[in-house]
Order: C-alpha cells, then structure tokens, then sequence
C-alpha cells in the first residue's frame, strides 16, 4: 500500500517537476493560449489604425522572434528590430473551461455566475483600455496597426520563433494582435544617459514624460499599473513612450487639477527613487515639472 503510494507521490511530483521546466524554458508559451480573432463585426468595432496593407504585409512577413510576454500577450520582434508584434493570449480575465460547460448544482451555480460575470467585466475594461489608446493615444502608445476580427486581413502567414528556437506558421487573420514601434528598456536608457553625464538629454525625457502624464490626465485617463520601468521604452531619438495599453480606464477626478497634480506624483513614485540612486537633483528636477505642468493645465 505504502509503496503505491509513494509511487503516485512520486509520479506526481516527476510530473510537475518536468511541467515546471518545460514553463521556464519556454517561457509559458503555447499556441493554444493566444487569443482567437472574432468571427463577427461588433456594432462598435475596435479601429484598425492603418488601412496600408502592404505596409502591415512588409511587417507581419518579417520572420518574428519571441521577445517575452506580459499579462495578455506574448510579444515578438521583427527582424529588423523595428516593430514589435503582439499577439493577444488567454488570460486571467477569461473563466476557466469548467466554469462554462454546464450550471453547478444549488448555491455553487451562484458562485459559478459571480464568476463568470466578473471576468466579462474585467474583460470589457480590457477591451476599453485597448479603445483609449488607439482611439486617444495612439502616437504616445506606438501603435500601428490592430486586428481583432477575421476577414480583416488578406490572406498573410506570420513565422513566429519561439524561445526555443523552434518556427510556428500561422494565419495572421485568425488571431487578436497589435502592432508597435520597437524601443529599448525606460530606465536602463535613462542610467545609460546619466552614466555619460548627458543630463539636457535624460531632462528631456522626463520633461517628455511629464507632459504626456499630464496629457492623459487631461483626457481623464488613469493607468492602474504603476510599473513605469516596464511599461515605457525609450526611442531612437531618446524620447520614451508606452508599451502596455492593457490598464487604461476614464476617471473623472482628474478633472480637478489637484487631483492630477497628487495622481503625476503617486504615479511616478517608483521612477522618483530609480532618479534618486542615479541623481538627486533629478528627482527634484522631475518634481518641478509635475508641478509647473499641472499648474498650466
């Protein structure tokens, strides 16, 4: 008896062990996770950005290697290293598959139900983050081009690599995916800049920073992740811009100018201390900013 189940403890734990390896070496990549194209045209569809597909073709032929992933996508770089291509997966704001085949019995069908309807409310507010920045920020979120719906795009096959080297032939038509100008990490920029002493150009960063900030604020725009360091990259010319369009919402208090002045503050706490084991003075720097922009706004 004992032996039994020092077996099945043991096959249990080889089997998870060997998932959990399998999950780091690809980075938790699967086919079966990215996100389905819609078969039908909504009454109110997400916009496309851009109807030049011979622009989109020249981009979505490139071979694409596989970059990383975030919460609701897995992104992949051209070729190039101009774009960035990504392709939207199933994640958390989706319910499992056993809460939608059939009702629970009793009480637990109210808990199946709370479920599902909040997931559909967090999925909404995705799909409302995506329509705020295409629709309001498209030049400040670097985006070119989305595909949400099938038969929306002409008959284009993507070759995506993933982390393991190994090719991946798709129709582009039949998945989610946007694509985006390519930048280099925000703060590992930032430090290279300060490191070689050019402090005009890191002010105009922030400088750039702030005024966007306060543009959003403006349009009544909040952005519930915090993560400056990870959500911003930096341009060619040095100018950041941001990457994830996934936590946007409208927010009526910062119609009020204090309001915004507090959000600009509470929003760049984390790059405040970044700027503060670089150079002080450019805490203060930044500060001044938020404050001169907030009281012109």
């Amino acid at each position: 008896m004992f032996r039994i189940l020092g077996k099945i403890v043991l096959g249990i734990t080889l089997f998870i062990l060997i998932e959990r390896f399998c999950h780091r070496q690809t980075d938790g990549f699967l086919l079966s996770k990215m996100r389905l194209a819609f078969t039908s045209m909504p009454e109110h569809p997400l916009p496309s950005l851009s109807d030049d597909l011979s622009f989109i073709k020249k981009i979505l032929t490139q071979p694409l290697h596989y970059i990383g992933r975030g919460g609701q996508c897995y992104a992949f770089a051209t070729q190039d290293d101009q774009y960035v291509v990504k392709i939207l997966k199933y994640n958390n704001n989706y319910p499992k598959i056993w809460l939608t085949l059939f009702p629970f019995p009793s009480k637990c069908e109210l808990y199946r139900q709370k479920k599902l309807q909040e997931k559909q409310r967090r999925l909404v507010e995705e799909y409302t983050s995506y329509r705020i920045a295409i629709e309001e920020l498209p030049e400040e979120t670097g985006i070119l081009y989305t595909h949400f719906y099938k038969q929306t795009l002409p008959n284009i096959d993507i070759h995506l690599e993933d982390k393991l080297h190994i090719i991946h032939k798709l129709h582009a038509d039949d998945y989610q995916f946007y694509i985006q100008r390519k930048g280099s990490p925000l703060y590992p920029g930032l430090h290279a800049l300060i490191q070689q002493g050019n402090s005009s150009r890191v002010q105009d960063a922030l400088r750039h920073l702030v005024l966007y900030f306060v543009k959003r604020c403006e349009k009544h725009i909040l952005d519930s992740d915090l993560g400056i360091w990870r959500n911003f990259a930096m341009q060619n010319n040095g100018m950041p811009f941001q990457i994830d369009i996934g936590q946007f919402s409208y927010d009526e208090r910062l119609a009020d100018k204090e309001e915004r002045r507090k959000e600009l503050l509470f929003f760049t706490w984390g790059l405040q201390e970044f700027l503060t084991q670089e150079d002080p003075e450019l805490v203060t720097y930044l500060r001044t900013c938020i404050e001169q922009e907030t009281s012109a706004s």
